[in-house]
């Protein structure tokens, strides 16, 4: 048995922490969105800095003004409007990205280390801080835990509920029920664990129900309904009144058995994404090992009912949102991660009582050192322009959009729309000029009647902003409209044009 004095428990939890950030995110520290689904991570972000103008925590809006103010309907955003108040409390503007990713990171990392330390109790202190290590570096826990998507969040909260459970789930039940109710409001796949943890204390009182039966069961309904509402009224009849889609508000599931096997096929592209191949070995392992040694290691009911209620809520969420696993690696945090690293855990715990402490040390370090390796190099590769997945390169580009605002700062002011042309993402490339606007892609632009124009009109917007790769086609799509506009700004990146009128 390991007794630990709390002093050295904080010294690894400090050693880890300051591990992680100066030997992995400290040169990404203050980054705009980047690498990997920059896309998604520009929206978010956008969303913060709509807050920050005070906006209401139930009105958020991004930076793209194709739909009224650039109103959308999103997930509960109460992590950005947090973000937003401290922003406008005084902390820098201009060091958001810091902030966002900073606290993002230290949630997630307590919550992870509080488990494994939890769970790993009986073991050294040197033991448990090699595991932390050789679980923390699965490639996408390293790239979103300093990141800008929700996912991770509602993975923060369910490993503090599998803490709480581990510890005693009948006394913890209410917080568990409340703390995987907040995860649904953010990430609502992330239910499926709300739904299983009330399942698994309902079966157990239902035939002597009492008065924790009665309050949780309340907390259930509402918490529900809560959600229910706000999917409903808030995101989907929000994204559909204001003709939004900047965000999923909508299910999207396979239309024939040959869409849903493609699921599977394209997204297994990701397997060394979601775990590096010494993880996916140590997980193998154990998974044998538990086989093997059924009879003598049974986990306890409420784990086999776990297990049960999430499987079926994996398979639901598969079947009605399987085409976004495709190609959102990030889908997996909420829903099959927080339970395989529960059960991780929990069999590494199991085996670690049969072998040596040396020995035990020994293979954890290994596993530290090669893991840490392995996902680090991901990492520092999901961080550039061109992300190989599976030996297949994936361009992310942003060199061209490196101190946008400060060059377009001199021309443009800070309340003035700004149009970005040739570009898909709704709000990437207006986070980096840090101005509202609206984007349009190549098929947008070379339309007859293309609302690049009708918006155009409508907004009166007196600057476009066009990528230095698409400058020729830019005069074959729009001849007219370049005969009417000035150019303010040129350099190999972008040119900056302010509309004469016409």
């Amino acid at each position: 048995m390991s007794l630990i004095k709390p002093k050295w428990l904080h010294v690894s939890f400090v050693i880890l922490f300051l591990f992680f950030f100066f030997f992995v995110f400290f040169n990404y520290a203050n980054e705009k969105p980047r690498g990997i689904h920059q896309w998604a991570q520009a929206d978010r972000l956008a969303i913060a800095e709509r807050f920050i103008e005070g906006r209401s925590v139930v009105d958020p809006a991004t930076l793209s003004i194709k739909s009224e103010d650039g109103k959308v309907g999103v997930e509960f955003s109460g992590y950005q409007y947090l973000i937003a108040q401290i922003v406008r409390l005084g902390y820098p503007h201009k060091y958001l990205p810091f902030l966002y990713r900073f606290l993002t990171y230290t949630l997630f990392f307590c919550s992870l280390f509080v488990l494994v330390f939890n769970i790993l109790k009986e073991e050294s202190i040197l033991f448990k801080s090699l595991v932390f290590i050789g679980l923390f570096s699965s490639p996408i826990l390293l790239y979103y835990s300093y990141n800008f998507l929700p996912d991770i969040l509602a993975l923060t909260l369910l490993l503090w509920c599998f803490y709480l459970m581990h510890n005693n789930f009948e006394k913890h039940f209410i917080p568990i029920l409340l703390i995987s109710g907040l995860s649904l409001f953010i990430k609502t796949s992330s239910g499926i664990y709300f739904i299983s943890f009330f399942a698994i204390f309902f079966l157990k009182h239902v035939r002597k129900p009492n008065r924790k039966l009665l309050i949780s069961g309340l907390l259930f309904a509402l918490i529900g309904a809560g959600v229910a509402y706000y999917d409903y009224f808030l995101v989907n009849q929000r994204n559909a009144k204001l003709y939004s889609y900047v965000f999923l508000s909508g299910t999207r599931p396979a239309q024939n058995w040959s869409e849903f096997v493609e699921i599977f096929t394209t997204a297994k592209r990701f397997l060394k994404e979601y775990l590096n191949t010494s993880q996916w070995l140590v997980i193998g392992l154990l998974l044998i090992y538990q086989l093997i040694r059924t009879k003598q290691f049974r986990i306890t009911n409420k784990h086999l009912q776990l297990s049960f209620f999430v499987a079926l809520g994996l398979l639901s969420i598969i079947i009605l949102f399987g085409i976004q696993y495709k190609d959102h690696d990030y889908y997996v945090l909420g829903t099959f991660m927080p339970i395989l690293l529960f059960f991780t855990l929990k069999s590494i715990a199991q085996v670690a009582e049969y072998i040596h402490p040396r020995t035990a040390v020994i293979i954890a370090s290994l596993f530290a050192v090669v893991s840490f390796t392995q996902g680090s190099n991901r990492y520092f590769n999901r961080m550039s322009e061109n992300v190989l997945i599976n030996g297949h390169g994936e361009p992310y580009k942003r060199e061209w959009l490196i101190d946008a605002d400060k060059k377009i700062a001199p021309y443009v002011p800070k309340n003035e729309l700004v149009y970005v042309i040739y570009v898909p993402e709704p709000n990437f490339s207006l986070i980096y000029f840090a101005r509202n606007g609206a984007t349009f892609n190549a098929e947008e632009m070379a339309r007859d009647n293309s609302p690049f124009n009708w918006f155009q009109d409508l907004q009166d917007a007196k600057y476009v902003v066009c990528p230095a790769t698409k400058l020729e086609q830019y005069h074959q799509d729009q001849e007219e409209f370049i005969s009417n506009s000035t150019i303010l700004f040129s350099d190999n990146y972008f040119t900056l044009y302010k509309v004469n009128g016409y």
